[in-house]
């Protein structure tokens, strides 16, 4: 854990809207997420995904499943991240100039309503998904920090802060696992074996939840699954939990010592404490997912160089910075980021 007043420059150079009631202004929208003080700010884009059918498109997959004409969904294949250039040319709202504004979300690229469905297939066949909203993928991460890190004199010490209400975190309120039971012996009765699988559902539950967060925890919850749980019961330990928060406009972080040099590979899914009784209670061996570990929400160095924010409702980080920092992002193979200023709307208007 870290000091939280050693964030308290932050606070002071933001205003105090909250991120959405910022961006309705057309001057400074972005003043309560970006601090002030920096030159220049880059908009890196949180990459797409896509998958296909192996044959087929999912569009005829779903007509043949209303028409009961398909028993299991046929193999799909994984096309791994994409950009949101590529994106818009498949979906062809891209443009004349060819060229992404600054202040584009990932919904129109798809050429969807904000309140649609946040995939969509494509005359291509692939099907594209929507970026994850304020988080990095440790791959895009890794890409970033090395950047970042030749534009700091800190790249070993500073500060990475986690929002403080993704569920889980403080307490173990709205943490679940998906588990898959098997059927009960063949002997039962139809609802004996869901009784059974049930009850195998709940023991595994159980089980995780209690190499997770100890026994306590996972009685409470087994007793009450849906009553209120203590701050001190979920990912954080209590004293981290209870502590004090960095409070930003509209947001509270928890903030923990780390330089941009953790951030260089994956090693650090191994070692983030806000992950930690994840990989517990995956196994020995298991681990969060690269795509969807939750990365830090801000991070800067001691010299306080630059400013990287993820938050939690953006498809894409902000990064405030040098001049000479932001050509060299924006310069970066494999970092598809845009420049843009405190007046860039990033909410749907």
């Amino acid at each position: 854990m870290a000091d939280v007043s050693r964030g308290a420059w932050l606070a002071e150079r933001l205003e105090g809207r909250a991120p959405q009631d910022a961006a309705r202004h057309a001057v400074d929208a972005l003043a309560g997420t970006v601090p002030s003080g920096y030159p220049a700010i880059v908009r890196v884009l949180h990459p797409f995904t896509r998958d296909r059918l192996v044959t087929g498109t999912l569009a005829d997959l779903r007509i043949s499943i209303d028409a009961g004409e398909i028993a299991e969904v046929p193999d799909m294949v994984d096309g791994g991240e994409v950009a949101w250039h590529h994106v818009a040319a498949a979906h062809g709202t891209l443009g004349d100039d060819s060229v992404l504004r600054g202040d584009v979300l990932s919904h129109e690229v798809l050429g969807t309503d904000f309140r649609e469905s946040r995939d969509e297939e494509s005359a291509d066949g692939w099907r594209y998904t929507a970026p994850e909203q304020g988080r990095l993928t440790a791959d895009l991460l890794a890409r970033i920090a090395p950047v970042l890190a030749r534009h700091t004199a800190t790249p070993d010490r500073g500060i990475a802060a986690v929002w403080e209400g993704y569920g889980g975190l403080t307490s173990s309120q709205g943490l679940s696992w998906l588990v898959l039971a098997p059927d009960g012996p063949t002997w039962m009765t139809g609802p004996g074996r869901r009784l059974w699988a049930g009850f195998q559902q709940r023991l595994a539950g159980f089980m995780m939840r209690r190499r997770a967060f100890g026994t306590q925890a996972a009685i409470r919850h087994l007793v009450r699954p849906g009553g209120p749980q203590p701050l001190g019961s979920g990912i954080l330990p209590r004293e981290a939990a209870r502590g004090p928060r960095l409070e930003l406009p509209a947001r509270g972080y928890v903030c923990f010592e780390a330089g941009i040099d953790e951030f260089r590979d994956d090693r650090w899914l191994a070692r983030a404490p806000w992950l930690e009784p994840l990989r517990t209670a995956a196994g020995e061996g298991a681990g969060p997912d690269r795509r969807s570990a939750q990365s830090p929400n801000l991070v800067w160095p001691e010299d306080r160089a630059w400013v990287m924010v993820s938050e939690i409702d953006f498809d894409s980080t902000l990064i405030a910075c040098s001049v000479e920092c932001a050509d060299a992002l924006l310069q970066s193979d494999g970092i598809e980021a845009l420049p843009i200023s405190r007046e860039t709307r990033l909410w749907p208007h």
